[in-house]
Protein backbone atom coordinates (compact mmCIF):
# COMPACT_ATOMS: atom_id res chain seq x y z
CA UNK A 1 0.00 0.00 0.00
CA UNK A 2 1.54 3.22 -0.95
CA UNK A 3 1.45 5.90 1.62
CA UNK A 4 2.41 9.38 0.58
CA UNK A 5 3.43 12.08 2.93
CA UNK A 6 6.10 13.50 0.76
CA UNK A 7 4.56 16.90 0.20
CA UNK A 8 6.22 18.27 -2.75
CA UNK A 9 6.54 21.41 -0.64
CA UNK A 10 9.09 22.96 1.64
CA UNK A 11 8.61 25.88 3.99
CA UNK A 12 10.22 27.90 6.73
CA UNK A 13 8.57 30.90 8.31
CA UNK A 14 9.18 34.47 9.41
CA UNK A 15 5.98 36.29 10.26
CA UNK A 16 5.02 39.87 9.55
CA UNK A 17 1.70 41.69 9.67
CA UNK A 18 -0.03 42.72 6.47
CA UNK A 19 -2.63 45.49 6.51
CA UNK A 20 -5.65 44.98 4.26
CA UNK A 21 -9.41 44.96 4.44
CA UNK A 22 -9.07 42.13 6.94
CA UNK A 23 -6.22 41.39 9.33
CA UNK A 24 -4.08 38.91 7.43
CA UNK A 25 -0.78 37.39 8.43
CA UNK A 26 1.85 36.99 5.73
CA UNK A 27 4.54 34.38 6.37
CA UNK A 28 7.54 34.50 4.09
CA UNK A 29 9.98 31.64 3.70
CA UNK A 30 13.50 32.31 4.92
CA UNK A 31 16.32 30.91 6.98
CA UNK A 32 16.91 27.22 6.34
CA UNK A 33 17.73 25.97 2.87
CA UNK A 34 14.34 25.03 1.36
CA UNK A 35 15.94 22.38 -0.83
CA UNK A 36 16.72 20.12 2.11
CA UNK A 37 13.85 17.69 1.94
CA UNK A 38 13.40 13.97 1.79
CA UNK A 39 10.73 11.33 2.12
CA UNK A 40 9.77 10.40 5.71
CA UNK A 41 11.06 7.05 6.93
CA UNK A 42 7.45 5.91 7.33
CA UNK A 43 7.12 5.90 3.54
CA UNK A 44 9.46 2.92 3.35
CA UNK A 45 6.95 0.65 5.10
CA UNK A 46 3.36 -0.48 4.77
CA UNK A 47 0.98 -2.95 6.37
CA UNK A 48 -1.57 -2.90 3.54
CA UNK A 49 -1.99 -4.75 0.26
CA UNK A 50 -4.36 -4.09 -2.65
CA UNK A 51 -5.74 -7.35 -4.05
CA UNK A 52 -8.15 -7.46 -7.00
CA UNK A 53 -9.79 -10.78 -7.69
CA UNK A 54 -10.98 -11.79 -11.15
CA UNK A 55 -14.42 -12.26 -9.62
CA UNK A 56 -16.68 -10.58 -8.66
CA UNK A 57 -16.84 -8.53 -11.82
CA UNK A 58 -16.31 -4.79 -11.83
CA UNK A 59 -19.33 -2.98 -10.44
CA UNK A 60 -20.40 -5.85 -8.18
CA UNK A 61 -20.05 -4.78 -4.56
CA UNK A 62 -18.06 -7.19 -2.40
CA UNK A 63 -19.76 -8.26 0.81
CA UNK A 64 -17.86 -8.10 4.09
CA UNK A 65 -18.01 -11.88 4.38
CA UNK A 66 -16.48 -12.24 0.92
CA UNK A 67 -13.71 -9.89 1.95
CA UNK A 68 -13.02 -11.91 5.09
CA UNK A 69 -12.90 -15.09 3.00
CA UNK A 70 -10.43 -13.51 0.57
CA UNK A 71 -8.23 -12.52 3.51
CA UNK A 72 -8.33 -16.05 4.91
CA UNK A 73 -7.46 -17.61 1.56
CA UNK A 74 -4.69 -15.13 0.83
CA UNK A 75 -3.22 -15.53 4.33
CA UNK A 76 -2.31 -19.11 3.53
CA UNK A 77 -0.64 -18.02 0.30
CA UNK A 78 1.14 -15.05 1.88
CA UNK A 79 2.51 -17.04 4.79
CA UNK A 80 1.28 -14.41 7.25
CA UNK A 81 -2.05 -13.36 8.74
CA UNK A 82 -4.04 -10.94 6.60
CA UNK A 83 -7.20 -9.12 7.65
CA UNK A 84 -9.86 -7.58 5.43
CA UNK A 85 -10.18 -3.80 5.81
CA UNK A 86 -12.46 -2.52 3.07
CA UNK A 87 -13.20 -2.51 -0.65
CA UNK A 88 -11.88 0.08 -3.08
CA UNK A 89 -13.98 1.81 -5.68
CA UNK A 90 -13.05 -0.74 -8.35
CA UNK A 91 -13.78 -3.77 -6.18
CA UNK A 92 -10.28 -4.55 -4.91
CA UNK A 93 -9.83 -5.77 -1.34
CA UNK A 94 -7.58 -3.89 1.08
CA UNK A 95 -5.83 -6.51 3.21
CA UNK A 96 -3.78 -5.56 6.25
CA UNK A 97 -1.08 -7.21 8.35
CA UNK A 98 -0.55 -6.87 12.09
CA UNK A 99 3.01 -5.62 11.62
CA UNK A 100 4.42 -3.32 9.01
CA UNK A 101 6.55 -4.60 6.14
CA UNK A 102 9.26 -2.92 4.13
CA UNK A 103 8.10 -2.12 0.62
CA UNK A 104 10.38 -4.86 -0.68
CA UNK A 105 8.79 -7.39 1.69
CA UNK A 106 5.31 -6.21 0.74
CA UNK A 107 6.16 -6.57 -2.95
CA UNK A 108 7.30 -10.15 -2.38
CA UNK A 109 4.06 -10.96 -0.57
CA UNK A 110 2.08 -9.36 -3.40
CA UNK A 111 3.94 -11.48 -5.94
CA UNK A 112 2.99 -14.62 -4.03
CA UNK A 113 -0.65 -13.58 -4.09
CA UNK A 114 -0.43 -12.77 -7.79
CA UNK A 115 0.63 -16.35 -8.47
CA UNK A 116 -2.92 -17.46 -7.70
CA UNK A 117 -5.05 -18.03 -10.78
CA UNK A 118 -8.01 -16.07 -9.43
CA UNK A 119 -6.01 -12.91 -8.60
CA UNK A 120 -6.12 -10.18 -11.25
CA UNK A 121 -3.50 -7.99 -9.56
CA UNK A 122 -1.88 -7.55 -6.16
CA UNK A 123 0.42 -4.75 -5.00
CA UNK A 124 1.51 -2.93 -1.86
CA UNK A 125 -0.71 -0.04 -0.81
CA UNK A 126 2.08 2.44 -0.25
CA UNK A 127 2.02 5.88 1.32
CA UNK A 128 1.95 9.04 -0.73
CA UNK A 129 3.12 12.38 0.69
CA UNK A 130 2.23 15.91 0.07
CA UNK A 131 3.99 17.37 -4.95
CA UNK A 132 -5.87 41.90 -17.02
CA UNK A 133 -3.53 42.64 -14.14
CA UNK A 134 -5.21 42.12 -10.79
CA UNK A 135 -5.16 44.59 -7.92
CA UNK A 136 -4.47 41.93 -5.27
CA UNK A 137 -2.13 43.48 -2.73
CA UNK A 138 0.59 40.80 -2.83
CA UNK A 139 0.54 40.35 -6.60
CA UNK A 140 2.97 43.10 -7.53
CA UNK A 141 5.61 42.30 -4.92
CA UNK A 142 5.31 38.57 -4.28
CA UNK A 143 3.80 36.68 -7.23
CA UNK A 144 6.76 36.52 -9.60
CA UNK A 145 5.47 33.19 -10.88
CA UNK A 146 2.45 34.73 -12.61
CA UNK A 147 4.29 37.51 -14.43
CA UNK A 148 5.64 37.65 -17.95
CA UNK A 149 9.04 36.27 -18.86
CA UNK A 150 11.78 38.86 -18.48
CA UNK A 151 15.43 38.90 -17.52
CA UNK A 152 15.57 37.30 -14.09
CA UNK A 153 11.86 36.42 -14.03
CA UNK A 154 10.74 33.20 -15.70
CA UNK A 155 7.04 33.45 -14.86
CA UNK A 156 4.09 31.99 -16.76
CA UNK A 157 2.75 35.29 -18.21
CA UNK A 158 -0.71 34.93 -16.70
CA UNK A 159 -1.81 38.54 -17.43
CA UNK A 160 -1.79 37.93 -21.19
CA UNK A 161 -3.80 34.74 -20.63
CA UNK A 162 -6.31 36.70 -18.53
CA UNK A 163 -6.79 39.05 -21.48
CA UNK A 164 -8.28 36.01 -23.25
CA UNK A 165 -10.19 34.47 -20.34
CA UNK A 166 -10.18 34.55 -16.57
CA UNK A 167 -12.03 31.25 -16.39
CA UNK A 168 -15.46 29.70 -16.79
CA UNK A 169 -17.96 28.69 -14.12
CA UNK A 170 -18.55 25.44 -15.99
CA UNK A 171 -14.97 24.24 -15.45
CA UNK A 172 -14.00 22.52 -12.18
CA UNK A 173 -10.55 21.67 -10.85
CA UNK A 174 -10.39 18.86 -8.29
CA UNK A 175 -7.56 19.26 -5.78
CA UNK A 176 -6.62 15.88 -4.28
CA UNK A 177 -4.68 16.87 -1.18
CA UNK A 178 -5.02 17.44 2.58
CA UNK A 179 -8.39 19.12 2.20
CA UNK A 180 -9.04 22.82 2.64
CA UNK A 181 -9.46 25.38 5.40
CA UNK A 182 -11.64 28.48 5.47
CA UNK A 183 -9.73 31.46 4.10
CA UNK A 184 -10.72 35.02 3.24
CA UNK A 185 -9.13 34.69 -0.21
CA UNK A 186 -10.90 31.39 -0.99
CA UNK A 187 -14.43 32.39 0.01
CA UNK A 188 -16.96 31.24 -2.57
CA UNK A 189 -14.36 29.48 -4.70
CA UNK A 190 -15.30 25.85 -4.05
CA UNK A 191 -17.94 23.25 -4.85
CA UNK A 192 -18.65 20.36 -2.46
CA UNK A 193 -15.93 17.73 -2.32
CA UNK A 194 -15.30 14.60 -0.25
CA UNK A 195 -12.98 13.10 2.35
CA UNK A 196 -11.55 9.80 1.06
CA UNK A 197 -9.12 9.16 3.93
CA UNK A 198 -10.23 5.75 5.19
CA UNK A 199 -7.80 5.21 8.08
CA UNK A 200 -9.05 7.00 11.20
CA UNK A 201 -5.55 7.65 12.57
CA UNK A 202 -4.53 9.38 9.35
CA UNK A 203 -7.85 11.20 8.98
CA UNK A 204 -7.38 12.92 12.35
CA UNK A 205 -11.03 13.98 12.35
CA UNK A 206 -12.54 11.17 14.38
CA UNK A 207 -13.88 9.10 11.49
CA UNK A 208 -12.99 7.71 8.10
CA UNK A 209 -14.53 8.63 4.78
CA UNK A 210 -17.24 11.28 4.80
CA UNK A 211 -18.57 14.23 2.85
CA UNK A 212 -16.48 16.86 4.64
CA UNK A 213 -13.13 17.65 2.95
CA UNK A 214 -12.13 20.21 5.60
CA UNK A 215 -8.51 19.93 6.71
CA UNK A 216 -8.38 19.25 10.49
CA UNK A 217 -4.57 19.50 10.50
CA UNK A 218 -1.82 16.96 9.85
CA UNK A 219 0.61 17.79 12.64
CA UNK A 220 2.81 15.04 14.07
CA UNK A 221 4.25 15.42 17.56
CA UNK A 222 7.78 14.49 18.58
CA UNK A 223 6.35 11.75 20.80
CA UNK A 224 4.35 10.27 17.91
CA UNK A 225 7.37 10.38 15.62
CA UNK A 226 9.75 8.74 18.10
CA UNK A 227 7.49 6.08 19.66
CA UNK A 228 8.99 2.79 18.53
CA UNK A 229 6.35 0.74 16.75
CA UNK A 230 3.85 3.59 16.87
CA UNK A 231 1.60 4.33 13.92
CA UNK A 232 3.37 7.63 13.22
CA UNK A 233 6.91 6.44 13.95
CA UNK A 234 9.30 7.83 11.36
CA UNK A 235 6.79 10.32 9.97
CA UNK A 236 8.82 13.31 11.11
CA UNK A 237 7.54 15.77 13.70
CA UNK A 238 5.94 18.84 12.13
CA UNK A 239 3.23 21.44 12.47
CA UNK A 240 0.17 21.22 10.25
CA UNK A 241 1.07 21.97 6.65
CA UNK A 242 -2.30 23.19 5.28
CA UNK A 243 -0.89 21.93 2.02
CA UNK A 244 -4.23 21.62 0.22
CA UNK A 245 -5.13 25.19 1.11
CA UNK A 246 -1.85 26.44 -0.37
CA UNK A 247 -2.34 24.48 -3.60
CA UNK A 248 -5.95 25.66 -3.89
CA UNK A 249 -4.92 29.29 -3.55
CA UNK A 250 -2.48 29.03 -6.44
CA UNK A 251 -5.19 27.61 -8.67
CA UNK A 252 -8.09 29.81 -7.69
CA UNK A 253 -7.68 32.40 -4.95
CA UNK A 254 -10.24 35.18 -5.28
CA UNK A 255 -8.66 37.66 -7.70
CA UNK A 256 -8.95 41.34 -8.41
CA UNK A 257 -10.43 41.85 -4.93
CA UNK A 258 -7.76 44.15 -3.52
CA UNK A 259 -6.74 41.43 -1.09
CA UNK A 260 -3.85 39.00 -0.84
CA UNK A 261 -2.94 37.04 -3.94
CA UNK A 262 -4.36 36.31 -7.38
CA UNK A 263 -5.21 32.78 -8.43
CA UNK A 264 -4.39 31.50 -11.91
CA UNK A 265 -8.12 31.02 -12.59
CA UNK A 266 -10.49 33.70 -11.28
CA UNK A 267 -13.82 32.07 -12.08
CA UNK A 268 -13.71 28.26 -12.27
CA UNK A 269 -14.45 26.38 -9.08
CA UNK A 270 -12.18 24.23 -6.93
CA UNK A 271 -13.38 20.85 -5.67
CA UNK A 272 -11.42 19.96 -2.52
CA UNK A 273 -10.99 16.21 -2.14
CA UNK A 274 -9.15 15.01 0.92
CA UNK A 275 -6.77 12.09 0.37
CA UNK A 276 -3.89 13.01 2.70
CA UNK A 277 -3.80 13.39 6.47
CA UNK A 278 -1.32 12.80 9.26
CA UNK A 279 1.76 11.24 7.67
CA UNK A 280 0.29 11.14 4.19
CA UNK A 281 -2.25 8.87 2.57
CA UNK A 282 -2.69 5.56 0.79
CA UNK A 283 -2.75 4.85 -2.93
CA UNK A 284 -6.04 2.99 -2.59
CA UNK A 285 -7.76 6.10 -1.20
CA UNK A 286 -6.16 8.38 -3.79
CA UNK A 287 -7.21 6.10 -6.65
CA UNK A 288 -10.81 6.04 -5.40
CA UNK A 289 -10.73 9.83 -5.18
CA UNK A 290 -9.53 10.07 -8.79
CA UNK A 291 -12.38 7.84 -9.90
CA UNK A 292 -14.96 9.88 -7.97
CA UNK A 293 -13.54 13.25 -9.02
CA UNK A 294 -13.75 12.30 -12.69
CA UNK A 295 -17.35 11.12 -12.49
CA UNK A 296 -16.78 7.41 -11.93
CA UNK A 297 -18.59 5.24 -9.40
CA UNK A 298 -17.02 4.37 -6.04
CA UNK A 299 -18.66 1.74 -3.85
CA UNK A 300 -20.29 3.25 -0.77
CA UNK A 301 -19.99 6.85 -1.99
CA UNK A 302 -22.72 8.84 -3.74
CA UNK A 303 -21.75 9.89 -7.26
CA UNK A 304 -20.07 13.25 -7.71
CA UNK A 305 -22.73 15.78 -8.78
CA UNK A 306 -20.09 18.12 -10.21
CA UNK A 307 -17.33 16.02 -11.82
CA UNK A 308 -14.03 17.76 -12.44
CA UNK A 309 -12.47 18.68 -15.76
CA UNK A 310 -8.94 18.79 -14.31
CA UNK A 311 -7.44 16.83 -11.41
CA UNK A 312 -4.48 18.39 -9.58
CA UNK A 313 -2.33 16.07 -7.46
CA UNK A 314 0.61 17.63 -5.62
CA UNK A 315 1.66 14.37 -4.04
CA UNK A 316 3.76 11.32 -4.69
CA UNK A 317 5.82 8.43 -3.45
CA UNK A 318 8.84 6.44 -4.55
CA UNK A 319 7.59 3.36 -6.38
CA UNK A 320 6.68 2.06 -9.83
CA UNK A 321 3.23 2.94 -11.15
CA UNK A 322 0.98 0.08 -10.05
CA UNK A 323 -2.26 -1.22 -11.54
CA UNK A 324 -4.39 0.58 -8.95
CA UNK A 325 -3.07 3.97 -10.00
CA UNK A 326 -2.92 3.27 -13.72
CA UNK A 327 -6.45 1.89 -13.86
CA UNK A 328 -7.81 4.95 -12.05
CA UNK A 329 -5.88 7.27 -14.37
CA UNK A 330 -7.06 5.43 -17.47
CA UNK A 331 -10.65 5.68 -16.30
CA UNK A 332 -10.40 9.39 -15.59
CA UNK A 333 -8.84 10.12 -18.97
CA UNK A 334 -11.52 8.05 -20.71
CA UNK A 335 -14.07 10.34 -19.06
CA UNK A 336 -12.28 13.35 -20.54
CA UNK A 337 -10.46 14.50 -17.41
CA UNK A 338 -6.91 15.86 -17.48
CA UNK A 339 -4.59 14.74 -14.66
CA UNK A 340 -1.72 16.97 -13.50
CA UNK A 341 0.75 15.57 -10.94
CA UNK A 342 3.95 16.63 -9.21
CA UNK A 343 7.19 15.17 -10.59
CA UNK A 344 8.52 14.76 -7.05
CA UNK A 345 11.16 16.22 -4.75
CA UNK A 346 13.71 13.43 -4.56
CA UNK A 347 16.59 15.37 -6.12
CA UNK A 348 16.64 12.81 -8.94
CA UNK A 349 14.79 11.12 -11.79
CA UNK A 350 11.05 11.47 -12.26
CA UNK A 351 10.82 7.82 -13.34
CA UNK A 352 11.12 6.75 -9.70
CA UNK A 353 8.20 8.89 -8.49
CA UNK A 354 4.58 7.77 -8.70
CA UNK A 355 2.03 8.76 -9.95
CA UNK A 356 4.31 10.99 -12.06
CA UNK A 357 5.64 7.82 -13.73
CA UNK A 358 2.16 6.64 -14.74
CA UNK A 359 1.01 6.83 -18.36
CA UNK A 360 -1.26 9.65 -19.44
CA UNK A 361 -0.53 12.25 -16.75
CA UNK A 362 1.15 15.64 -17.05
CA UNK A 363 4.15 15.38 -14.70
CA UNK A 364 5.39 18.77 -13.52
CA UNK A 365 8.95 19.67 -12.53
CA UNK A 366 9.82 22.92 -10.74
CA UNK A 367 11.79 25.95 -11.88
CA UNK A 368 12.88 29.06 -10.00
CA UNK A 369 12.71 32.75 -10.86
CA UNK A 370 15.79 32.39 -13.09
CA UNK A 371 14.33 29.48 -15.04
CA UNK A 372 16.71 26.96 -13.46
CA UNK A 373 15.78 23.72 -11.72
CA UNK A 374 15.85 23.90 -7.91
CA UNK A 375 17.99 21.01 -6.72
CA UNK A 376 15.05 19.35 -4.94
CA UNK A 377 13.02 18.95 -8.14
CA UNK A 378 12.97 15.66 -10.00
CA UNK A 379 13.85 15.81 -13.68
CA UNK A 380 14.15 13.65 -16.77
CA UNK A 381 11.53 11.45 -18.43
CA UNK A 382 8.62 11.24 -17.91
CA UNK A 383 8.55 14.90 -16.76
CA UNK A 384 6.23 16.73 -19.16
CA UNK A 385 6.62 20.41 -18.35
CA UNK A 386 8.14 22.72 -15.74
CA UNK A 387 6.45 25.53 -13.84
CA UNK A 388 7.39 27.96 -11.07
CA UNK A 389 7.92 25.98 -7.88
CA UNK A 390 10.29 27.91 -5.66
CA UNK A 391 9.24 30.64 -3.23
CA UNK A 392 5.58 30.48 -4.23
CA UNK A 393 3.27 32.52 -2.02
CA UNK A 394 -0.28 31.28 -1.48
CA UNK A 395 -3.10 30.92 1.00
CA UNK A 396 -2.50 29.18 4.34
CA UNK A 397 -3.86 28.92 7.88
CA UNK A 398 -2.19 30.36 10.97
CA UNK A 399 -2.87 27.28 13.12
CA UNK A 400 0.10 25.13 14.10
CA UNK A 401 -2.11 22.11 14.83
CA UNK A 402 -5.87 22.61 14.38
CA UNK A 403 -7.11 25.30 11.99
CA UNK A 404 -7.91 28.82 13.15
CA UNK A 405 -11.21 30.17 11.82
CA UNK A 406 -11.22 32.87 9.15
CA UNK A 407 -10.56 35.74 8.95
CA UNK A 408 -8.11 35.54 11.86
CA UNK A 409 -6.70 32.26 10.54
CA UNK A 410 -6.13 33.54 6.99
CA UNK A 411 -2.52 34.13 6.00
CA UNK A 412 -0.09 33.74 3.12
CA UNK A 413 3.11 31.69 3.12
CA UNK A 414 5.91 30.96 0.66
CA UNK A 415 6.28 27.24 -0.07
CA UNK A 416 8.68 25.56 -2.48
CA UNK A 417 8.40 22.22 -4.28
CA UNK A 418 6.94 20.51 -7.30
CA UNK A 419 3.72 20.63 -5.28
CA UNK A 420 3.73 24.35 -5.95
CA UNK A 421 4.56 23.97 -9.64
CA UNK A 422 1.68 21.54 -10.25
CA UNK A 423 -1.26 23.88 -9.50
CA UNK A 424 0.13 26.47 -11.92
CA UNK A 425 -0.25 23.89 -14.70
CA UNK A 426 -3.66 22.73 -13.46
CA UNK A 427 -4.83 26.34 -13.32
CA UNK A 428 -3.65 27.09 -16.85
CA UNK A 429 -5.29 23.89 -18.12
CA UNK A 430 -8.56 25.10 -16.60
CA UNK A 431 -8.17 28.43 -18.42
CA UNK A 432 -7.60 26.54 -21.68
CA UNK A 433 -10.77 24.53 -21.13
CA UNK A 434 -12.59 27.75 -20.32
CA UNK A 435 -11.49 29.14 -23.69
CA UNK A 436 -12.34 25.92 -25.47
CA UNK A 437 -14.46 23.37 -23.55
CA UNK A 438 -14.25 20.69 -26.27
CA UNK A 439 -10.52 20.10 -25.84
CA UNK A 440 -9.65 16.56 -24.80
CA UNK A 441 -6.89 15.74 -22.29
CA UNK A 442 -4.31 14.90 -24.93
CA UNK A 443 -5.08 18.14 -26.78
CA UNK A 444 -4.46 20.18 -23.64
CA UNK A 445 -1.24 18.31 -22.89
CA UNK A 446 0.07 18.78 -26.43
CA UNK A 447 -0.69 22.50 -26.39
CA UNK A 448 0.94 23.03 -23.01
CA UNK A 449 4.07 21.26 -24.21
CA UNK A 450 4.11 22.88 -27.62
CA UNK A 451 3.78 26.45 -26.33
CA UNK A 452 6.28 26.23 -23.46
CA UNK A 453 8.96 28.86 -22.90
CA UNK A 454 12.44 27.57 -23.72
CA UNK A 455 14.76 26.96 -20.78
CA UNK A 456 17.56 29.48 -20.33
CA UNK A 457 21.03 28.27 -21.24
CA UNK A 458 22.96 30.21 -18.61
CA UNK A 459 22.21 28.02 -15.59
CA UNK A 460 24.95 25.76 -14.17
CA UNK A 461 24.93 22.28 -15.70
CA UNK A 462 23.63 20.52 -12.59
CA UNK A 463 20.44 22.64 -12.56
CA UNK A 464 20.18 23.45 -16.27
CA UNK A 465 17.02 22.00 -17.78
CA UNK A 466 18.57 22.28 -21.24
CA UNK A 467 20.96 19.56 -20.06
CA UNK A 468 18.96 17.64 -17.45
CA UNK A 469 15.58 17.71 -19.14
CA UNK A 470 12.72 18.90 -16.94
CA UNK A 471 10.04 18.53 -19.60
CA UNK A 472 9.51 20.44 -22.83
CA UNK A 473 9.97 23.89 -21.31
CA UNK A 474 8.51 26.30 -18.75
CA UNK A 475 4.74 26.74 -18.65
CA UNK A 476 3.56 29.68 -20.77
CA UNK A 477 -0.01 30.51 -19.80
CA UNK A 478 -0.53 33.15 -22.46
CA UNK A 479 0.63 30.98 -25.34
CA UNK A 480 -1.22 27.89 -24.12
CA UNK A 481 -4.53 29.70 -23.67
CA UNK A 482 -4.10 31.44 -27.03
CA UNK A 483 -3.54 28.05 -28.66
CA UNK A 484 -6.71 26.74 -27.06
CA UNK A 485 -8.70 29.75 -28.20
CA UNK A 486 -7.37 29.43 -31.76
CA UNK A 487 -8.83 25.94 -31.92
CA UNK A 488 -12.32 27.14 -30.99
CA UNK A 489 -13.71 25.93 -34.33
CA UNK A 490 -12.72 22.37 -35.30
CA UNK A 491 -11.24 22.20 -38.80
CA UNK A 492 -13.47 21.04 -41.63
CA UNK A 493 -12.01 18.35 -43.87
CA UNK A 494 -13.56 17.57 -47.23
CA UNK A 495 -13.49 14.28 -49.12
CA UNK A 496 -10.38 13.78 -51.27
CA UNK A 497 -10.98 14.28 -54.97
CA UNK A 498 -9.55 10.86 -55.72
CA UNK A 499 -8.93 8.05 -53.27
CA UNK A 500 -6.70 6.48 -55.93
CA UNK A 501 -4.07 9.10 -55.15
CA UNK A 502 -2.03 6.77 -53.03
CA UNK A 503 0.29 9.18 -51.30
CA UNK A 504 -1.46 12.50 -51.92
CA UNK A 505 -4.96 13.79 -51.34
CA UNK A 506 -7.25 16.75 -51.36
CA UNK A 507 -7.44 17.58 -47.66
CA UNK A 508 -10.08 20.32 -47.71
CA UNK A 509 -12.03 19.37 -50.84
CA UNK A 510 -10.83 22.34 -52.91
CA UNK A 511 -9.29 20.21 -55.65
CA UNK A 512 -5.72 21.03 -54.64
CA UNK A 513 -3.46 18.16 -53.69
CA UNK A 514 -2.25 18.58 -50.13
CA UNK A 515 1.22 17.65 -48.84
CA UNK A 516 2.00 14.01 -48.24
CA UNK A 517 1.06 13.80 -44.56
CA UNK A 518 -2.14 15.80 -44.95
CA UNK A 519 -3.16 13.72 -47.93
CA UNK A 520 -2.76 10.48 -46.05
CA UNK A 521 -4.88 11.86 -43.26
CA UNK A 522 -7.59 12.82 -45.70
CA UNK A 523 -7.56 9.38 -47.30
CA UNK A 524 -7.90 7.64 -43.96
CA UNK A 525 -10.67 9.96 -42.85
CA UNK A 526 -12.58 9.49 -46.10
CA UNK A 527 -12.32 5.70 -45.86
CA UNK A 528 -13.22 5.67 -42.17
CA UNK A 529 -10.23 3.54 -41.34
CA UNK A 530 -8.77 2.94 -37.88
CA UNK A 531 -6.13 0.56 -36.63
CA UNK A 532 -2.42 0.17 -36.10
CA UNK A 533 -1.19 -0.01 -39.69
CA UNK A 534 -1.90 1.14 -43.21
CA UNK A 535 -2.92 -1.87 -45.25
CA UNK A 536 -4.65 -2.68 -48.50
CA UNK A 537 -5.92 -0.87 -51.58
CA UNK A 538 -4.86 2.67 -52.27
CA UNK A 539 -3.02 2.88 -48.96
CA UNK A 540 -0.69 -0.02 -49.57
CA UNK A 541 1.97 2.02 -51.34
CA UNK A 542 2.24 4.35 -48.37
CA UNK A 543 2.39 1.71 -45.68
CA UNK A 544 6.15 1.42 -45.63
CA UNK A 545 6.71 5.16 -45.44
CA UNK A 546 4.11 6.42 -42.95
CA UNK A 547 2.80 4.66 -39.86
CA UNK A 548 -0.68 5.10 -38.50
CA UNK A 549 0.87 6.35 -35.25
CA UNK A 550 2.41 9.26 -37.13
CA UNK A 551 -0.87 10.04 -38.85
CA UNK A 552 -2.78 9.88 -35.59
CA UNK A 553 -0.27 12.13 -33.86
CA UNK A 554 -0.52 14.70 -36.65
CA UNK A 555 -4.31 14.66 -36.65
CA UNK A 556 -4.64 14.87 -32.90
CA UNK A 557 -2.30 17.85 -32.78
CA UNK A 558 -4.78 19.67 -35.00
CA UNK A 559 -7.74 20.46 -32.80
CA UNK A 560 -11.14 18.89 -32.88
CA UNK A 561 -10.54 15.20 -33.55
CA UNK A 562 -9.43 12.16 -31.65
CA UNK A 563 -8.44 9.10 -33.62
CA UNK A 564 -7.74 5.82 -31.78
Amino acid sequence: MKFYRRFVAIVTRATLVFSAALPITVSVAGGADPDQMGQPTAGKYTNRLIVKMKTPAKGVVMSASEGVQIAATMSAVAGRALSYSHETGVGAAILTTDTRMTLAEASRVAQRLLSQADVLYAEPDIRMFPALVPNDTLYATNQWALKAVAVGNYGINAPAAWDITTGSASVIVAVLDTGITAHSDLAGRTVPGYDFVSKIEIANDGDGRDGDPSDPGDWVTVAEDTTVGGFFAGCGASNSSWHGTHVSGTIGAVSNNNLGIAGVNWVSKIQPIRVLGKCGGFVSDIADAMIWASGGAVAGVANNPTPANVISMSLGGTAPCGATYQNAINGAISRGVLIVVAAGNEFGGTMGSTPANCRGVIAVSATDVNGARPTFSNYGPPATISAPGRTIISTLNTGTTSPVAAPAGSNYVNYSGTSMATPHVAGVASLMLSARPTLLPHHVAAMIRGTATAYPTAAPAEINCQIQRCGDGILNAAAAVAAAQACATPPSFGTPASISETCNGDLDGNGVVSPLTDGLLAIRMAMGLTGAALTGGALGACATRTTYAAIRAYMNRNCGTQYP
